[in-house]
């Protein structure tokens, strides 16, 4: 497992739970693909972590009449009372965006200022990337008080690297509701953005 504490009781992603999201991505020509992307949450184990399920719906058009993808992928998770640690949605248009950016991850209590640094080995079907190891850094360094409920909203920014690769993330993580919001940016040059429904 990826930490020593016991799931907590009152765990946001823990409760089998489905969490939809709106997205688009901005690619190098400013052509626009939106996507509804399902995360689906489970107590179940998933190789030593919890289990993790994305349903990702592709489309060409704001009004999401015609679906040109759906794809469905399992991963993983962890959390427990001192962090929350989940892999992104990798796929179609954002796959290298959200792989190389640091993934949503919280230390608990979340306190401004707080930094979390590491490197993730891409260990197969990352092309160049392959055998290298991106180095990351996501830090909390914003908050908000919502006035009509018992919630907290976080500000968390960082960058991953790799050769001469970049994707950078602004996360917006509720106490109460978790990973609510995400805008990435690729080398500058393509972007990828995820808000809770």
């Amino acid at each position: 497992m990826l930490g020593d504490a016991e799931p907590c009781a009152d765990c946001i992603y823990l409760n089998g739970d489905t969490v939809k999201f709106d997205a688009f991505h901005i690619g190098t020509s400013s052509d626009t693909t939106y996507y509804t992307v399902e995360l689906i949450t489970s107590p179940s184990g998933f190789l030593a972590q919890r289990k993790l399920n994305y349903i990702v719906t592709g489309y060409n058009e704001r009004n999401r009449s015609t679906k040109n993808l759906i794809s469905e992928s399992t991963t993983g998770f962890f959390e427990d009372t001192t962090r929350i640690w989940l892999h992104p949605p990798r796929d179609d248009k954002f796959e290298k965006i959200t792989q190389l950016a640091p993934y949503p991850e919280v230390n608990l209590p979340v306190r401004i200022g707080d930094t979390i640094k590491g490197k993730i080995t891409m260990a197969f079907n990352w092309g160049e990337w392959n055998g290298h190891s991106s180095r990351y850094y996501l830090a909390v360094v914003d908050s908000t008080a919502e006035v009509n409920s018992n919630e907290t909203v976080y500000t968390l920014r960082g960058c991953g690297t790799i050769s001469n690769d970049t994707s950078c993330v602004e996360y917006l993580f509720s106490t109460s509701r978790g990973f609510v919001k995400a805008s990435y940016a690729y080398k500058e040059k393509e972007f990828f953005y995820m808000e809770q429904i």
